[in-house]
């Protein structure tokens, strides 16, 4: 549990000049008296010294607080009580949600249903050439008289070139 407790990342490498802190756990066995086992907390300053190799030499001193912890008693529970102890509410575990993953990232990403879209009612862009004047009669759309084909390369990929008529 202590270990747990004060855990830190896992590495692969460590920088010795980073260590400042050192905190160790030691169990030691049942006396012959009959008194409990005794867990043993210490934490110790890293000091790290200049010598003449590549890696500097490494003292430890003894810091901060010093705690051995005692059993107070080992007497279990009665199964009955036992269970009822440890029965999880049923509220208080939470439901996976539907529809929503985590990346590698750590980011939410969900996935979102939607019902059959009506395309008639979708609305288009509208041109300005075909609106309709003020006076209720329609503008005159631009002539576009002159429509050739551009020469025998654009010809084989049938490419129609509109060009207006200037007036």
């Amino acid at each position: 549990m202590f270990t747990d407790f004060f855990r830190g990342g896992e590495s692969s490498t460590v920088d010795v000049e980073g260590l400042q802190l050192m905190i160790n756990f030691a169990a030691g066995e049942d006396a012959q008296d009959g008194s409990s086992a005794e867990i043993r907390m210490r934490c110790w300053r890293i000091i790290t010294k200049r010598c003449g190799q590549r890696v500097p030499r490494i003292e430890v001193e003894e810091m901060g607080p010093r705690i051995d912890f005692t059993m107070g008693r080992m007497k279990e529970a009665e199964t009955g009580v036992w269970t009822e102890a440890m029965k999880k509410p049923k509220g208080v575990e939470a439901r996976p949600k539907k529809n929503v993953d985590t990346d590698v990232v750590g980011d939410k990403i969900g996935r979102i249903h939607l019902g059959k879209q009506d395309l008639s009612e979708l609305q288009t862009r509208k041109m300005k050439g075909l609106k309709r004047s003020r006076d209720g009669g329609t503008e005159e759309v631009a002539d576009y008289t002159s429509i050739i084909s551009e020469g025998d390369a654009d010809s084989t990929r049938d490419v129609e070139v509109k060009r207006q008529k200037i007036a």
